[in-house]
């Protein structure tokens, strides 16, 4: 294929299967035939294991282990290989032959681990770019494909979430490194510096298994930019982007949530008060694409558009939350409840941990809002959602018997 002016990222949300094909082929589509793939393991607390895991993957797909290079850069020794200390890999981002190993490679993909290791191996303590991390760049504009799951899909972004679980990230005050302190122990969000290979938005992982949406606005906030999205990539799902054509594409899984801050309004005041209006939620699934100029979605050709007055649904939404209220993904909250309901007008989610403070996510259905709906070649329905509004507010929770 041609090489494009620059390159591809496959920014996979983390627990990555090897079954799920499209992911990979993603991955693997602009490889040349006998082109090489560098694996860098050091987000891993197990470098030589993440390695060879990748390895092994590759081999699955028909990659021999010897156009596979593992680059020996890591921060901690692997207790799987008495033989090696990997913690003596520490200063390899400067060293001459693993650059080199990068200087080859079509495609360089990022592990699973902690994403702060891998921001504190590549960047020098001034914030700058070590040799390999320049090499890397180079690579990437060159037409080289990217990828990283989980701790390597949240080094993409130039603003990078360290650390944080979303009621906390919510309501208590952001952190902006040092991300070791007490205070990050607490759930608190860490924000750090990414390595800025995406930098058409903020992407955040695990987000589905971890409900990370809270905290994925919270970040979007300290961002300092009123038209900055935040992607948030589920498991075993990953958001492909063409860097050259400024587009998007989504495969896996699950769904990508797109968070658009255009015309959001953010109250970051005094502790367990923050409150977010304005903000739009879309939800998109495989085969669905996106602008990433303008934001403009487009749903997977095996979806029809949901008209007004022929929704699926129609009953009250279920609003509230805990074990009574049945679990459900955004994708199908924001489906079943709101776009393809058609007395789905308002759906409300609250969270709360202990003490009396929690927050109300509210999500409106506007006339701006719109879906898509229809089953993939396994036979599972889908939705494509556009543009749902929501907003958070900071809530008093007060819980009492309501009998003697």
């Amino acid at each position: 294929h041609a090489q494009p002016a620059a390159g591809r990222l496959v920014i996979a949300g983390g627990a990555l299967e090897r079954e799920t094909e499209t992911v990979w082929q993603a991955l693997l589509e602009n490889l040349p035939e006998n082109g090489r793939i560098a694996v860098i393991p050091g987000a891993s607390g197990e470098a030589s294991q993440a390695a060879a895991s990748m390895e092994q993957t590759f081999a699955w797909y028909g990659i021999p282990a010897d156009r596979v290079d593992v680059i020996r850069l890591a921060m901690i020794d692997d207790p799987s290989t008495p033989d090696v200390n990997e913690s003596l890999w520490l200063d390899n981002a400067s060293s001459p032959e693993e650059i080199a190993k990068i200087s080859e490679a079509s495609v360089i993909w990022f592990t699973g681990g902690d994403q702060v290791r891998l921001t504190d191996l590549l960047l020098t303590q001034e914030g700058k770019d070590t040799p390999m991390l320049a090499a890397i760049r180079q690579q990437l504009v060159s037409g080289a494909t990217v990828g990283g799951s989980s701790a390597g899909a949240a080094i993409m972004s130039c603003d990078m979430i360290a650390r944080g679980d979303s009621l906390p990230a919510l309501r208590l005050p952001v952190v902006r490194g040092h991300w070791r302190t007490e205070r990050a122990e607490s759930g608190a969000l860490v924000m750090e510096r990414g390595l800025c290979f995406f930098k058409s938005g903020l992407a955040d992982q695990h987000f589905d298994r971890q409900a990370r949406l809270g905290r994925l606005i919270r970040a979007l906030s300290q961002t300092g930019m009123t038209d900055f999205p935040g992607f948030g990539i589920d498991e075993n799902t990953a958001l492909v982007v063409d860097l050259a054509r400024e587009t998007a594409r989504i495969e896996g899984a699950r769904s990508v949530v797109l968070v658009d801050t255009t015309s959001a309004a953010f109250k970051d005041g005094k502790k367990q008060s923050f409150a977010a209006t304005g903000l739009s939620v879309s939800v998109m699934t495989a085969g669905d694409r996106i602008d990433l100029k303008d934001l403009q979605i487009t749903p997977a050709r095996f979806k029809t558009k949901i008209e007004a007055g022929s929704e699926y649904t129609d009953a009250a939404p279920r609003s509230g939350a805990g074990l009574a209220v049945p679990a459900a993904t955004l994708e199908d909250d924001l489906g079943n409840e709101l776009v393809d309901n058609r007395r789905g007008d308002r759906l409300e989610r609250v969270s709360f941990g202990q003490g009396k403070h929690g927050v109300r996510f509210v999500f409106k259905r506007t006339k701006e809002s719109s879906g898509a709906w229809g089953r993939n070649r396994a036979g599972r329905g889908r939705f494509t959602i556009i543009d749902v509004d929501l907003a958070i507010e900071p809530v008093r929770i007060e819980i009492s018997r309501s009998y003697p």
